[in-house]
């Protein structure tokens, strides 16, 4: 099981967000969401650069090649693992949906913002609803958060009417 990664990035592409991290010789290949992708380059950690990454590694028979799901903080590995155990969400749509920082997300969830969490990639009506049913109460301390390296994503947050204060 891989738990980090610290190594130099090789590549790092936006559509779809993905990193090629080179560790001890081998360049492992780690999805990155929308939110953590933004926050690297805010920080201007691109291609030769050194990273840190938490990762979330998923395999499954159905799904013999593993995934990896890189985050800077374990606090949003923490809540990604909370996201997947609802049910019909998986690591690949988690990881698509997490367009806005985690304190967001889980603050949408806190209060019942249906409409907020909608506007998440691939979160429809019946999988807002169920995110609400199954994690509200539990992400509570992770909606308290401040969020870190987020400035130019607060911006698009509020734009879309997430509730995010600049």
């Amino acid at each position: 099981m891989i738990n980090n990664i610290t190594g130099s990035i090789r590549s790092l592409t936006r559509e779809p967000g993905r990193a090629v991290v080179v560790a001890g010789g081998v360049g492992y290949e780690i999805s990155l969401p929308t939110y953590v992708y933004q926050s690297l380059t805010n920080d201007d950690i691109g291609p030769g650069s050194e990273v840190e990454l938490e990762i979330y590694y998923h395999v499954t028979d159905r799904q013999p090649k593993p995934m990896l799901v890189g985050f800077r903080h374990p606090t949003e590995k923490a809540f990604f693992e909370q996201l997947i155990q609802v049910e019909g969400i998986g690591p690949a749509k988690a990881a698509a949906a997490l367009v806005f920082p985690v304190s967001t997300i889980a603050s949408a969830i806190e209060t019942e913002d249906l409409g907020s969490l909608q506007r998440l990639p691939g979160i429809g009506s019946r999988a807002a609803q169920k995110i609400v049913a199954t994690l509200r109460g539990k992400v509570a301390a992770t909606a308290l958060l401040q969020d870190v390296n987020c400035l130019l994503y607060t911006s698009d947050a509020a734009d879309e009417g997430l509730g995010v204060d600049l």
